[in-house]
């Protein structure tokens, strides 16, 4: 789908409920901190040795182990290009998905470029197209708006750039995913906006305004023009590989579909605060397949509710759609 090379892996953590309660010795903070304990363990015995960085733990670990960062060292045969990292980077996040997993098989990258027959081949449930597609325009905006207005310490991620390139490359591969992830959208930027509270006061007051002015900025962002050419290209091992202003033309394209999705918010609207739920006006709450995720505000007086129940993007775009229809202060 994307010829690209990446040293980084991602993993959606996904905890089952337990066939019966657990006291709070076994929570989930409990359960999370066994599993990256136990992958800490794997890396040893594979001899990928974790790496001190300076002025951040590894694993670095946040909000109550749902979030955990691991960095390991690899001995490469060759030489390494500088736009490698000298590591491997394990990113595990337990959020449930808004969307059902999609099977992928996939074996070595040696034996698939020259068409060699695959000695191992490995099936892994993964996020799908779709919502990959939504996740990566949020996150290249999101993130430049934290580094470019000032409130992010430290260097911005040099190949966070990459997301340009990955959803123009679904656009034209997969251009039917575009339609579901534009559904889902909205409910992922209420999420950030949680998940992220106070990283950024402009993004919590008003997120979709502060999207689309980072849409406009990013299309002629010189150091984002520069990643681009000399971190991304030497990384791409497609026939073709488009200059930054035509990935970027595509890019946007999606993500103002994907914001229009979200409809125009008032700042008062988007103001209220994070992290604390509204009077029942102005938001709506989505929810995965566990229970809610997040809500976004649509309209004054106007509010849906998933209760926890498996969430179906058939029952979410059917909801939005309906609140054009709905009256004033009902549920």
């Amino acid at each position: 789908l994307i010829g690209r090379m990446s040293e980084d892996i991602d993993i959606k953590v996904v905890l089952n409920p337990p066939a019966a309660p657990l006291s709070r010795k076994f929570g989930e903070r409990s359960r999370l901190k066994a599993l990256h304990d136990r992958i800490i363990s794997l890396f040893e015995q594979l001899e990928l040795p974790l790496i001190n960085k300076e002025g951040r733990k590894n694993p670095h670990i946040r909000d109550r182990h749902r979030y955990c960062l691991i960095g390991a060292r690899y001995t490469s045969s060759y030489e390494l290009h500088a736009s490698l990292r000298p590591e491997l980077q394990l990113e595990l996040i337990e959020r449930r998905p808004l969307m059902p997993f999609e099977k992928r098989t996939f074996g070595y990258l040696y034996e698939d470029l020259p068409g060699i027959l695959r000695t191992t081949e490995v099936s892994i449930d993964c996020i799908s197209v779709s919502e990959t597609a939504a996740e990566k325009v949020l996150s290249l905006l999101r993130r430049c708006a934290w580094n470019w207005r000032g409130y992010q310490e430290g260097e911005m991620d040099q190949a966070l750039v990459r997301h340009v390139y990955d959803v123009a490359r679904i656009a034209e591969s997969t251009p039917v995913a575009l339609d579901a992830a534009r559904e889902i959208f909205p409910a992922l930027v209420a999420k950030d906006r949680a998940e992220f509270e106070r990283q950024n006061p402009d993004f919590d007051s008003n997120p979709v305004l502060v999207l689309e002015e980072t849409l406009v900025q990013a299309r002629t962002h010189a150091d984002l023009q520069a990643r681009y050419e000399d971190t991304l290209i030497p990384l791409i091992y497609e026939a073709r590989v488009p200059p930054y202003s035509e990935a970027f033309a595509v890019f946007e394209d999606v993500a103002r579909s994907f914001l229009a999705a979200c409809g125009r918010r008032r700042p008062s609207i988007w103001a209220a605060e994070p992290g604390k739920r509204a009077s029942g006006q102005g938001r709506t709450e989505l929810s995965g397949a566990d229970g809610p995720v997040g809500c976004y505000p649509l309209a004054e007086s106007r509010c849906v509710r998933f209760r926890r129940r498996p969430s179906r993007l058939a029952a979410v775009s059917a909801a939005v759609r309906a609140l054009s229809t709905l009256p004033s202060g009902r549920e």
